[in-house]
C-alpha cells in the first residue's frame, strides 16, 4: 500500500532575457520584449528536496504543542517514493504526516516505517508538519533525517529541529576538570569553556572555588575580564562563551589513605549565573600530590 500525495505541481523555468545591444554595446529598448521562458529538462530519476533545511521554534511555554510547516519537494521526472524516516535528539519533537504522527512524546522514536509508503508525484510537492512539545525550560535539538528512493541520496536528507526558551543556558566544556599527580612544590593549569546555549544573553554573577584545601586551587578568567559581581555582571552573548583557568600548586601531599597511597584533592567550582534553570553551576575539579 502507498499514499500518493501530489499538491499543486511546481513549475520549473528558466528566464532567458533576450536584449538586443546598439553600437557602442549598451542595450537597447525598442526592440526589447518581453522575457521569454523555456523549459528545463528533468532529471530522469526522482530527486527529494526539502524546504526549510532546518527548523527553528523560537520562545513557548512548556507543555504546549508547536508546529511548523515542512515541505517535501519531488524536483525529478519520476515518482518519489518516502519509505521511512529516522529521529536523533530529544524526543520532544514529531512529524506528523496526515494523521499520523512519528517521533514526539509516547509515539516511536529512531527508525520508524511510514505505516504505507508516501508517493509524492514529478514536480509536486507533500506537505508535512513539525511538532515541538517541550517538557521543560531549555533547549532542545534533533535532527529528522529522510529517506527514498532518489538514487543521489542513499543516506537520506537531514533535517536539523530546534527549539529554545528565549533564556540563556550556561554550559561548560569540560564539565569535569582532572589534574594528573604533582609533587609538592609542583603546579598545572587546566582551562573550562563556559559558554551559553541558550536564546538570551548569559548573566555569570559569581565564580569562585569551593575546596577542602584553600591553597591548593586556584581560579583566573581571561586577562580581559573582570571579576563578576551582582552589580556588575559578566555578560556572556547568545553563542558567546569565556574561559576560565584552573591552578593546581599543592604544597603538601594529599591525605593518605589507610593502605598509605595520596587520596585526590577535591573541589568544585561554582557559578552563580542568570540562567533559570540551573542559577548554581558546579565543576567538579580534582588532583592529587604525592610525597617526593
Amino acid at each position: 500500500m502507498s499514499t500518493r500525495m501530489a499538491a499543486a505541481p511546481l513549475l520549473v523555468l528558466c528566464a532567458v532575457a533576450l536584449s538586443s545591444c546598439n553600437e557602442s554595446g549598451g542595450p537597447t529598448t525598442a526592440d526589447a520584449g518581453p522575457p521569454e521562458a523555456e523549459l528545463l529538462p528533468l532529471p530522469e530519476n526522482p530527486h527529494l528536496v526539502v524546504s526549510p533545511a532546518a527548523v527553528v521554534f523560537g520562545g513557548y511555554r512548556t507543555l504546549k504543542v508547536f508546529k511548523s510547516p515542512l515541505r517535501v519537494v519531488n524536483t525529478g521526472g519520476q515518482d518519489l517514493v518516502l519509505s521511512h524516516l529516522e529521529w536523533s535528539g530529544n524526543d520532544c519533537f514529531g512529524l506528523e504526516v496526515g494523521p499520523k504522527a512519528y517521533g514526539g512524546g509516547d509515539v516511536p522514536w529512531g527508525v520508524v516505517e511510514f505505516e504505507e509508503a508516501i508517493v509524492v508525484e514529478p514536480l509536486s510537492f507533500a506537505e508535512f508538519v513539525v511538532t515541538f512539545e517541550p517538557p521543560y525550560f531549555g533547549t532542545f535539538a534533533a535532527r529528522l533525517t529522510l529517506y527514498s528512493d532518489d538514487p543521489e541520496l542513499g543516506e537520506g536528507v537531514e533535517v536539523m529541529v530546534w527549539g529554545g526558551e528565549s533564556v540563556p543556558v550556561i554550559g561548560a566544556d569540560p564539565a569535569v576538570i582532572a589534574f594528573g599527580a604533582l609533587k609538592p612544590g609542583e603546579s598545572d593549569t587546566l582551562t573550562t569553556m563556559i559558554f551559553n546555549l541558550g536564546f538570551a544573553p548569559l548573566a555569570i554573577y559569581k565564580i569562585f572555588c569551593q575546596q577542602d584545601r584553600s591553597d591548593c586551587f586556584t581560579l583566573d578568567l581571561d586577562p580581559w575580564f573582570l571579576t563578576p559581581t551582582s552589580e556588575d555582571p559578566l555578560e556572556v552573548p547568545i553563542g558567546g562563551a569565556f574561559l576560565v583557568h584552573v591552578t593546581y600548586a599543592p604544597e603538601e601531599p594529599s591525605r593518605g589513605s589507610e593502605t598509605g597511597s595520596p587520596v585526590s584533592d577535591f573541589a568544585t567550582i561554582v557559578i552563580h549565573s542568570g540562567d533559570p534553570n540551573v542559577p548554581t553551576f558546579k565543576i567538579p575539579v580534582s588532583g592529587s600530590c604525592a610525597a617526593r
